[in-house]
């Protein structure tokens, strides 16, 4: 009988301690992570979001198209993934695409949410500010939450207001007031990044110089045209001329699409005319990191239409309301 129990022992022993070793084998430490990508409309996306600028904080205007791409990954059963606003509220998500892969007892999650910019419905909100935030939701009703906020992650941007500038001036490319409006990409002295700034010289990164005309240097006549400065090389500076009523647009979007529609795109503007409005789109010479849209109207030209060597001068001028949109996000 003893050595009947042995050998039954030695029979049953490798099956009773390897189930043993199962159950008392630790479960996989949980494990989620949540990251997201943005990316702009077809329009303003090429060159209009730096690479070193969050995704968390964002400036946009009033039309944009922004995407963003949220990726889930957690080895923990998953539920559901909810986006929304602080204008509709907790109650309306935001719809989206998801897309879910199970690999190895893994759960990807990949969420694709389309938010347009209406600024219709954000006057209200205080400082124009958007936050959305992002729920990604286990199947035990456990909300991910960012590791460094402890909170759900939210996603700040702000409708921003473009650029306004009336009455700047182009002075006769002859003149001893000649001079240069340039659109510098670094803040100075008192202007913002991206301000527009009276240069009084020619400037080879002017973005609106005058053009000087194809006659003898003898002949300084004030030439009713302009064109950008040299250094910003061809089709960094182009311009659409557009129907009067453009001048009231207000959204890049709207400013890039009516380009396209009533080109052509030149780089020089010949022979301009008071009320003439031009739509015009301006890339920084020296990187690829932003792009301008605006609109310019001519609203006054001051010519005496004659020379200094004559009964005139030469500090004739054309007058411009100018509006853009900054190319960087900040």
């Amino acid at each position: 009988m003893k050595k009947l129990f042995q050998l039954l022992w030695l029979l049953t022993a490798p099956f009773l301690m390897s189930s043993c070793s199962e159950d008392d084998e630790p479960a996989p430490t949980p494990y989620s992570q949540l990251t997201s990508t943005v990316v702009y409309s077809r329009y303003t996306n090429n060159g209009y979001l730096p690479k070193d600028q969050p995704v968390t904080e964002l400036r946009v205007y009033d039309g944009d198209t922004v995407r963003y791409n949220f990726r889930f990954e957690t080895n923990q059963a998953f539920k559901d993934f909810k986006v929304y606003d602080n204008i509709r509220g907790r109650d309306f998500h935001l719809m989206g695409t998801p897309i879910i892969t199970i690999s190895n007892g893994v759960t990807v999650a990949e969420y694709n949410l389309v938010y347009v910019v209406d600024d219709a419905f954000i006057r209200e909100i205080p400082n124009r500010e958007i936050k959305l935030t992002v729920e990604p939701e286990l199947a035990d009703g456990t909300v991910y939450k960012d590791p460094a906020t402890g909170k759900p992650m939210e996603i700040q941007f702000k409708v921003s207001d473009p650029y306004v500038y009336r009455g700047a001036k182009l002075y006769n490319y002859f003149g001893t007031s000649r001079n240069s409006l340039v659109i510098f990409d670094l803040g100075i002295a008192q202007h913002p990044r991206q301000a527009l700034v009276d240069e009084k010289f020619l400037s080879p990164f002017a973005f609106l110089s005058n053009k000087m005309p194809p006659r003898d240097w003898t002949d300084s006549r004030f030439e009713h045209s302009f064109t950008s400065g040299p250094d910003m090389g061809e089709g960094k500076v182009t311009f659409v001329k557009v129907p009067a009523g453009a001048k009231n647009w207000n959204q890049p979007n709207l400013i890039a699409t009516g380009m396209k529609q009533y080109g052509p795109w030149v780089s020089t503007v010949i022979n301009a005319q008071v009320g003439d409005v031009y739509a015009f789109k301006v890339r920084y010479a020296r990187q690829e990191s932003w792009v301008i849209y605006g609109v310019m109207e001519v609203k006054a030209i001051v010519d005496d239409h004659d020379t200094s060597q004559g009964n005139g001068h030469d500090n004739d001028y054309m007058e411009f309301d100018i509006k853009y949109f900054p190319g960087y996000r900040y």
